[in-house]
């Protein structure tokens, strides 16, 4: 057992150390029996298995902590635990969960802290230097009866817009117990809400978060607690609540650059796409590169081809936007964006 606790604080301090690859993340609870609840955290995170967590420490409110370990995917780079998946081509999912019983009633505030945050979040001073924390709180009452938190849908809480365009996201969150719910935005410590041409908010009743519109490109993080109500007796109580972060990721649609005289002419259909989407030129190519990257700037491939039409497969891209970087013998390039849908 020693030698077991001494691997699990190696791998959380080691990694702490570690630049920061956090993107966004959610803490949920179950009902398990009596004072017995399971507490859940999903975590975004890039792809980096330099900076990930095996295990995530948990403090309950009550004075106990506990390390909650990675429970989805293979075992290679954790061992003891699990790796997590990949959910797109760069962004990580990884679960963890635990059981924890509490002595009686009473109000309990369920913190999780971790690792670093990526660099360049425009609405938060210093993001590469902070270490997100999640919290949930857990009302134990026998008069108002067991509670389970609300639970978040399977979307990837990683959203793709436009500078200039008005944008709406709702965190998806369900209450099996058909508690009443209401939502707010919360600013924590070194947070700002994200500048827009007109507002940023949230419908308390609905939970929909309204941007409109992004002004500047970058990077954006903000928070959403959603609170529990329950009605007895014609009278409404507060039970609880639980949270999600949600990282926005906004960009300047590419425009057709002209280089030279002899630029490249072509269009590029359909676009939005499912399974393939074809590059058409004006004038035959020889030997032309097609580099396509991520939002992120990971290059997901690159192709040489010769001829008027080239057919982009969907293959390995997930949902999402991609950057097409086209250059011919010539030096001349172009950008586009597509959209995988």
């Amino acid at each position: 057992m020693k030698n077991r606790i001494t691997l699990i604080l190696f791998l959380f301090v080691a990694n702490a150390t570690i630049a920061g690859n956090y993107l966004s993340g959610s803490i949920s609870y179950t009902y398990v029996s009596l004072y017995n609840y399971r507490f859940t955290l999903n975590v975004y995170t890039l792809d980096s298995s330099l900076a990930d967590s095996c295990f995530l420490l948990v403090h309950f409110g009550n004075g106990d902590s506990a390390f909650l370990p990675r429970t989805n995917g293979p075992s290679s780079f954790c061992p003891a635990t699990h790796d997590g998946i990949m959910v797109t081509s760069t962004i990580k999912k990884s679960v963890y969960y635990i059981e924890h019983t509490f002595a009686g009633p009473g109000t309990y505030t369920i913190t999780a802290q971790f690792l670093k945050r990526t660099y360049g979040i425009n609405n938060i001073t210093n993001s590469g230097n902070t270490s997100p924390t999640l919290s949930a709180q857990l009302i134990i009452n026998p008069f108002l009866g067991d509670n389970n938190s609300v639970q978040f849908s399977n979307y990837v809480p990683v959203i793709y817009d436009t500078i200039n365009h008005i944008m709406s996201y709702n965190p998806g969150a369900v209450d099996v117990d058909g508690d009443s719910l209401s939502y707010e935005l919360v600013i924590g410590t070194g947070y700002y809400p994200p500048a827009s041409s007109v507002i940023f908010s949230i419908d308390s009743m609905s939970g929909n978060v309204l941007w409109n519109a992004p002004i500047t490109p970058g990077t954006y993080s903000y928070l959403v607690r959603i609170s529990e109500w329950r009605h007895s007796g014609g009278l409404k109580y507060y039970i609880g609540n639980s949270m999600m972060e949600i990282y926005n990721i906004i960009y300047s649609p590419l425009s057709l650059f002209e280089l030279s005289k002899n630029d490249l002419e072509l269009k590029l259909s359909p676009n939005p796409f499912t399974s393939q989407t074809t590059l058409a030129f004006s004038t035959e190519q020889k030997n032309t590169e097609v580099r396509i990257a991520d939002v992120l700037g990971k290059e997901i491939r690159t192709l040489h081809f010769s001829g008027k039409e080239l057919i982009i497969e969907k293959g390995e891209m997930e949902r999402g936007i991609y950057f097409v970087e086209i250059t011919d013998v010539n030096k001349n390039r172009v950008n586009r964006k597509i959209v995988v849908e």
